[in-house]
């Protein structure tokens, strides 16, 4: 076997949360919605696309917990920008200096969710 790529990461949500989950991936993120297929919109969620493909999706949990370690990280162009964004939104923008080199800072997602972003530079994309 080889794994030839990551099409997408999958976080939960609390049932319902559709509108939640559109105002802060795509309102503050700037991710495009696409489609669920038909045979699985019914299960609820919502599913986000990056600009290389890549997708988060949100998954409808009915015994809903938030993902407080597991993650995705999101890599943008310009990292302060970034940060100025989520905090006009109202979200936090929590800077994290371990990993030399790398300027990157967590946030939450209306749900919770930790999310990392990082400047793409620094992680050679």
């Amino acid at each position: 076997m080889k794994v030839v790529g990551l099409h997408h990461f999958a976080i939960p949500m609390p049932v319902g949360g559709e509108e939640r989950a559109r105002a802060f991936y795509v309102g503050v993120l700037g991710l495009t919605e696409t489609p669920k297929p038909v045979r699985l919109a019914s299960d609820g969620g919502c599913w986000f696309q990056l600009p290389d493909g890549r997708q988060v999706h949100l998954q409808s949990a009915p015994m809903f917990q938030p993902l407080l370690t597991p993650h995705p990280a999101l890599t943008v162009d310009d990292i302060d920008d970034a940060a100025a964004a989520l905090v006009a939104a109202g979200h936090q923008a929590r800077w994290d200096e371990r990993w030399d080199g790398v300027r990157r800072f967590f946030t939450a997602d209306p749900f919770n969710n930790r999310v990392e972003i990082l400047q793409a530079a620094a992680v050679g994309l």
